[in-house]
């Protein structure tokens, strides 16, 4: 029996170490986890339970051949479990809301962006196109800020809420000067 504990807490141990490095580099503290001199210890009762990580990986303008760009999204689920099936059933409700040039300029629900809930698994990407409709298309030679919000109602609880939101600026074609 002290055997089996023993390598069992070893084995917790090997598997936390690597989260140690990540504390001490300045990252963000990780729960549980304490340092005492050069060492690290661990309050069981303070690990957190596996969650998943939505976030937004890239935006593009892609050209739709006729002088006006559509926007191209990606997102990941970047964390160790996977996305609740309640966090799809919510067919109506705002899970990924866009801006432009800081006004709200369309939303989706998690479940019309991944029907197939592709992002459900952990480590998994999905990159779709975004409101290709005339009325959403971007004019050509126009830089814009488009930002992209995941999980923008807070439904899902996440490894790091931090990582929701990606902003960048986007120039549709070559520049009007």
């Amino acid at each position: 029996m002290k055997r089996t504990k023993l390598i069992l807490v070893a084995g917790c141990l090997a598997a936390l170490l690597p989260l140690a490095g990540f504390a001490h580099a300045g990252n963000p503290p990780v729960a549980g986890l304490h340092q005492v001199g050069k060492k690290f210890t661990f309050d069981k009762n303070k690990i957190p339970l596996s969650k998943p990580d939505l976030s937004v990986t890239n935006i593009q303008a892609i050209q739709n051949g006729q002088g006006r760009c559509y926007l191209r999204v990606s997102l990941k689920n970047s964390g160790p479990a996977p996305i609740p099936d309640s966090i799809y059933t919510s067919k109506t409700k705002i899970g990924i809301q866009m801006y432009k040039d800081n006004k709200p300029a369309g939303g989706m629900s998690l479940w019309a962006f991944d029907r197939n809930k592709t992002l459900q698994k952990p480590g998994k990407s999905l990159t779709r196109d975004w409101f290709k409709s005339p009325n959403n298309l971007l004019h050509a030679g126009i830089v814009y800020t488009i930002k992209v919000v995941a999980d923008s109602n807070h439904e899902l609880a996440e490894i790091n809420e931090g990582n929701n939101v990606l902003t960048k600026r986007i120039l549709c074609g070559p520049r009007i000067k």
